[in-house]
């Protein structure tokens, strides 16, 4: 090859032929000899880097743009792809220097800006990416992502109510950009609001009728508010009008309502519809089968099943369902676990290279109890994958139900060196150090995992049960609570917060437990009202419920974000028990001779509960019986209620909440509300809603003032059906009550003072 007597637009034309052609050996060749004349060819640094970079080649690249950096300090691309390369190594402290670096050279360059809060939010400074974007979104006024980086941002700060902002400001700003208002739909989503979930992803499919998602989620919010009708015509109009290529994913949303409202037939006449129309593809087969082991007809699965790996042998998922589905049910059928032993010799003949074969395997093997043949599968697959996540995970996994600790935590640790982005590996080594008696060095994994892994929610998590874990209370509330600042709005974070507080109040050194959070979720506030629903919910206290339902407010409350501890959140009371309890004032409420302490059996753990002989109060304790003894809890369990029974006497005398009360099956007679509600106002001026079935005048959301301390609302349906069948979750219903019985309450206390 002779290209010494070319002119250099003739080299750098071939040049840019290699890097067309992916030949990155040739295009180095010509860049090398264009440098070699003139060490500041702007073009061979150029082209050479981007070729490098193409082929994954980061540090040889990085090297010539640290001398290009040099040559050419007024080139906004180089600063640009410089910081990047950093980027691209991992190497976020040299890769924030030259963001800044060009920030400063470029200081109006909207690529600059973009490009730093891009790195920042990469590398999770939630903060520092925060205010980039937001001078982004205020600077480059023809850049619609810019709002929805900036609310993912704020999401991931917790900080939801400027993130539903910044998208709001966004459509204000791009009224046509479909994508921000599917983010502010998928915002509602996040925030479990299924509510305004719904009624945005109506707007962008009446709108943005491009948007493919729009119709299913629009029908996901509505089943998860067991809209199930209009869910189903949600779809079947989308379908109705929606070009081939997108029926498949409509339908198939259709047929899974069925397994979300419990109608295994109508789930299942929906799928083999599907496989009778799309016989070639496997989500037919995969959710009917679904359908059919999901509500005890494993045979029928299974045979679909066969059916369909027969059709579609190459499906690894339709394969690996087929196991699955057999080691479920192989745990008491001896036929279904030799089954499944059948078809996974069958996935790892046919998909040798996955694997997931010897993951199941040694799975299978330790069912069996048969540990040092699934140690040596193990060894086998890590022998062809040292670094795959999954078998360094069982691996592990193995050796700590053997019991060997020791063996266990190291393999966690190898795991934690060859997967430092996988938090199985912090997890396994704190959990395995905690129960060798190493609480400190436990933590200390677990501290040095969330300083590596800001935002991956299992590790501050752990980090907050191992306090509680070892009845370290006060350390515990403090840590569920800025684990519910982080992540704010998931059930089972702030379900940890309340039981760390209620525990809390219960030790032998009880403390005032902190004031619940403020939640973001959707809610339009009137003139006078609460900003949040959260504050909202915080002026409501249950009186508990009868017919052993007395949960449903609570689980209303925690749906909204709001976690108070209340005496009869948890409790069921009928009608008279109520009245009785009031009329003597809770009297020796959390006394040993009035208190018994029973278990009761959940489908994953066991737990203590409460009755009290006087009162009939049956309430749940929170308390798991594998973390103390019964002795502890009743001592524990007696100090919390006699805590929990002062201040509900302190509030419901100073009248700041109203109090609520309901019953499934019936309505209560006039005589039991009005012997209630005199029992409410011997503690003096305060407020009491008693909540009924809807009737003829009386429509769901219907909140009545009847006379002074007593408030009647009206609800359409309860969580449980008159003859005690689950119905769902009526927070909708719910929410109306309790915003028009705020109202009602305020206007009517204005009267009264004024």
């Amino acid at each position: 090859m002779t290209i010494v007597s070319k002119s250099d637009a003739e080299v750098i034309r071939d040049a840019q032929a290699a890097l067309d052609q992916g030949d990155l050996d040739e295009v180095l060749a010509h860049c090398a000899n264009l440098r070699g004349r003139d060490t500041a060819n702007r073009a061979a640094h150029t082209l050479a880097i981007h070729a490098l970079s193409g082929h994954g080649r980061f540090d040889e690249a990085d090297t010539l743009l640290e001398a290009a950096a040099e040559l050419f300090p007024a080139d906004l691309n180089i600063a640009i792809m410089h910081a990047q390369n950093a980027n691209r190594l991992d190497a976020w402290a040299v890769a924030e220097y030259r963001w800044v670096l060009a920030s400063l050279r470029f200081p109006d360059e909207p690529q600059v800006l973009i490009g730093f809060a891009d790195m920042l939010a990469q590398q999770q400074q939630w903060a520092k990416a925060i205010d980039l974007w937001r001078i982004v979104c205020d600077r480059v006024r023809k850049f619609p992502p810019a709002f929805i980086h900036l609310s993912e941002c704020y999401r991931h700060a917790g900080r939801l109510a400027e993130a539903d902002a910044a998208l709001v400001r966004g459509a204000a700003a791009f009224p046509d950009d479909a994508a921000i208002h599917a983010q502010h739909a998928r915002l509602a989503d996040v925030m479990r609001d299924w509510n305004e979930s719904a009624r945005r992803w109506n707007v962008v499919k009446a709108r943005f009728p491009e948007v493919p998602e729009a119709p299913i989620c629009e029908a996901l919010a509505l089943a998860q508010l067991w809209r199930f009708d209009d869910a189903e015509k949600v779809l079947s109009d989308a379908i109705a009008i929606a070009p081939p290529d997108r029926i498949f994913d409509l339908r198939r949303e259709q047929a899974w309502l069925g397994i979300r409202k419990r109608d295994p037939d109508y789930a299942k006449s929906r799928f083999d519809a599907m496989i009778r129309d799309y016989p070639d593809q496997a989500a037919g087969y995969a959710g009917a089968a679904l359908a059919l082991g999901g509500f005890g007809r494993e045979a029928e699965a299974e045979a679909l099943l066969n059916l369909a790996t027969e059709r579609l042998p190459l499906d690894r998922g339709l394969a690996f369902q087929r196991i699955e589905l057999a080691m479920a049910f192989g745990r008491t059928d001896f036929d279904a676990a030799e089954r499944a032993t059948g078809y996974l010799k069958e996935f790892r003949a046919r998909f040798s290279d996955d694997p997931v074969g010897f993951v199941l395997g040694a799975q299978l093997h330790v069912r069996d109890n048969h540990y040092d043949e699934a140690a040596a599968l193990l060894t086998a697959g890590l022998a062809k994958w040292p670094d795959h996540p999954d078998l360094l995970l069982q691996h592990a996994r193995c050796a700590e139900l053997q019991g060997d600790s020791d063996v266990a935590e190291q393999r966690y640790r190898m795991m934690t060196h060859a997967q430092p982005l996988h938090p199985d590996g912090y997890l396994g080594q704190a959990r395995l150090l905690d129960q060798l008696g190493s609480r400190e060095a436990a933590e200390a994994v677990l501290r040095a995992a969330m300083s590596k892994l800001p935002g991956v929610q299992p590790l501050p998590v752990a980090y907050a049960t191992i306090a509680g874990k070892h009845h370290d209370w006060q350390a515990a509330v403090q840590r569920w609570t800025d684990v519910v600042r982080q992540f704010p709005n998931d059930e089972a974070i702030a379900r940890g917060l309340f039981e760390a507080r209620l525990a809390l109040v219960g030790s032998e050194t009880p403390s005032e437990p902190a004031a619940d959070e403020v939640s973001d979720l959707h809610y339009q506030a009137g003139a006078g009202e609460p900003p949040t629903v959260v504050e909202l919910a915080m002026h409501f206290e249950s009186l508990g419920g009868g017919d052993g339902q007395g949960c449903e407010f609570g689980m209303f409350q925690r749906a909204l974000g709001a976690e108070p501890l209340g005496l009869l959140r948890w409790t069921s009371l009928e009608p008279a028990e109520v009245v009785a309890a009031l009329r003597a004032r809770f009297e020796g409420v959390g006394d040993p001779e009035q208190t018994v302490i029973d278990k009761l059996t959940w489908p994953d753990h066991e737990e203590y509960v409460t009755s009290d002989v006087k009162y009939g109060m049956h309430m749940h304790s929170f308390i798991k019986t594998s973390t103390m003894t019964e002795q502890q809890a009743a001592q524990m369990l007696g100090r919390r209620l006699k805590f929990l029974t002062r201040e509900f006497i302190e509030d419901v005398t100073a009248g700041d909440k109203i109090f609520v009360y309901r019953k499934v099956t019936r309505d209560l007679e006039a005589s039991e509300i009005d012997e209630m509600h005199a029992a409410m106002r011997s503690y003096g001026n305060n407020m009491m809603l008693y909540v009924r079935y809807e009737d003829g005048t009386h429509p769901n959301g219907t909140v009545s003032l009847v006379r002074p301390g007593l408030m009647i609302g009206y609800i359409d349906r309860f969580a449980f059906s008159r003859d005690m069948q689950r119905t769902g979750a009526a927070n909708e219903s719910w929410l109306r009550i309790c915003q028009n019985a705020y109202r009602l309450w305020q206007e009517h206390r204005a009267e009264v003072d004024g």
